[in-house]
């Protein structure tokens, strides 16, 4: 496993652990990726990104932490991640969205996914 993917998972694994801390009872659980993100120099101006996406997308209980953001919205939890690619400054988007209906979960991590 290459150093990117070593980041990568963990980077995953950790808003994963985030997504479930915030909503223990979730049946779905989706995660997307939106590669090449050439908008920011850092990871801290890609999480400024994400919480202003979730902010305009109308998404409640908005947190950040140093690695990721999360908000919910229709009982579903998402949570984005940026992780740098070898091609800095560009970055990886993960999305991860958490919650019991299936079409919720899969349409909201859908929005973030197209409005970042």
């Amino acid at each position: 496993m290459t150093r990117s993917m070593k980041y990568f998972a963990s980077a995953a694994a950790l808003a994963f652990t985030l997504a479930l801390s915030q909503s223990a009872q979730a049946a779905f659980l989706f995660f997307g990726t939106r590669g090449g993100v050439d908008l920011t120099n850092s990871p801290n101006d890609c999480l400024t990104i994400g919480i202003g996406t979730l902010n305009r997308l109308n998404f409640s209980n908005l947190r950040r932490s140093d690695s990721d953001v999360s908000g919910t919205r229709q009982n579903t939890v998402v949570a984005i991640t940026c992780i740098p690619s070898p091609a800095s400054p560009v970055f990886v988007v993960v999305v991860m969205a958490a919650g019991d209906d299936e079409g919720t979960v899969s349409f909201l991590r859908d929005q973030v996914l197209s409005n970042f």
